[in-house]
């Protein structure tokens, strides 16, 4: 009995994607047939039918997608007892995973009906979407006490009403979208906006790689000035892609030793703050200037295991750095103290050992 109470949430997330998918054949293929029996089928030609099909199923999904997510009784009881507002670890969990599982397999059944690489995208970034965007919901419905119950019973009408909203949607897009070819013409001028922000990704991680071979060198000079051993972590250019914590290293510094770890933000444009309790967040420019706290932040750790002096580098950061003391944000200066770790710029951490205040408290 024990252990089929252990395994009763992750049977219940099984049976939850089942039917959210049993939901969305049965909803595509009764719209699909509805919409084409009363427009005509024979009014389209084979590319229109498909462009028609692959649109209907995206929106099916999405739609679908949403209410299971957001009314997921389990889970969003699950999620609120445990007082976190932290939401990047929830798509780590067996829930989100078993969802994403029932959809490639949706897909490879589908694929007998037609198979449609825009529309599997579609799927699974609805999925990522509509998961963060229920538990930022039920964290906004906790906080302002608006949130009602009866799940199942939402669920049902809004499966319900999507279904008739979706329709009607159809029937007027098909009198207001233009032709299929330039439908076509449309699709492949937005397609080049795409490698914008993909060409910013690249400049960005390009930019701090280079930050960090910048960082190694004049760090090794550095150590070499001082008679200091560099004992730089292995694979330190990995810091630059995820943040490493447990990456650390021991400097030995007049005869005391340090235990020091990097941190690089490729993105330089968000600002990031450091809370006293050993992890970070980014927040945005607006937060910053109305004084806004994010409902919903999502964090990672600086803060690394030792019973040496913490000292973190940063290698590469934004243009903003704040520090968190309580609710109120102040701005960081090389050397400030978060918790039990010191936070340095490179320029800043070679000051301090030259000048010999690498353990002066920030405040003195």
């Amino acid at each position: 009995m024990d252990k089929l109470y252990k395994i009763m949430p992750k049977i219940i997330s099984i049976a939850t994607y089942f039917c959210k998918h049993f939901f969305v054949v049965a909803e595509y293929i009764a719209i699909q047939f509805i919409f084409f029996f009363f427009i005509g089928i024979q009014n389209f030609t084979a590319g229109e039918i498909g462009f028609w099909k692959v649109f209907i199923l995206i929106v099916v999904y999405y739609s679908t997608s949403f209410a299971f997510a957001f009314y997921n009784k389990q889970q969003c009881f699950l999620f609120l007892s445990k007082g976190s507002k932290d939401l990047f670890p929830e798509l780590l969990s067996f829930d989100f995973w078993c969802d994403i599982a029932f959809t490639l397999f949706f897909f490879l059944v589908f694929s007998v009906e037609f198979f449609s690489i825009p529309a599997l995208i579609g799927a699974l970034l609805s999925n990522i979407v509509n998961y963060i965007l229920a538990r930022y919901i039920w964290l906004k419905d906790k906080e302002d006490k608006t949130s009602s119950r009866m799940y199942n019973l939402r669920l049902v009408a809004h499966l319900l009403l999507s279904f008739i909203g979706i329709l009607l949607f159809f029937f007027f897009a098909s009198a207001l979208i233009p032709a299929f070819d330039t439908i076509v013409m449309i699709i492949k001028l937005l397609s080049y906006l795409i490698f914008l922000p993909i060409l910013y990704t690249i400049y960005v991680y390009i930019r701090a790689i280079f930050k960090m071979k910048n960082f190694i060198s004049q760090f090794k000079k550095f150590c070499k000035k001082n008679n200091i051993e560099p004992k730089l972590p292995k694979n330190p250019y990995l810091s630059v892609f995820k943040s490493r914590p447990d990456s650390t290293f021991t400097l030995s510094i007049d005869n005391k030793d340090y235990s020091c770890s990097l941190l690089s933000f490729a993105n330089i444009f968000l600002p990031v703050v450091f809370r006293a309790d050993g992890f970070f967040y980014r927040i945005s420019n607006y937060n910053i200037k109305n004084n806004i706290k994010p409902l919903v932040s999502f964090e990672s750790r600086y803060n690394h295991e030792t019973n040496l002096p913490k000292i973190v580098i940063l290698t590469s950061y934004p243009y903003v750095i704040m520090s968190q003391e309580g609710n109120k944000l102040k701005n960081f200066d090389t050397g400030d103290i978060c918790g039990d770790s010191k936070i340095f710029t490179l320029q800043g951490f070679v000051g301090a050992v030259e000048r010999k205040t690498l353990d002066r408290k920030s405040f003195e």
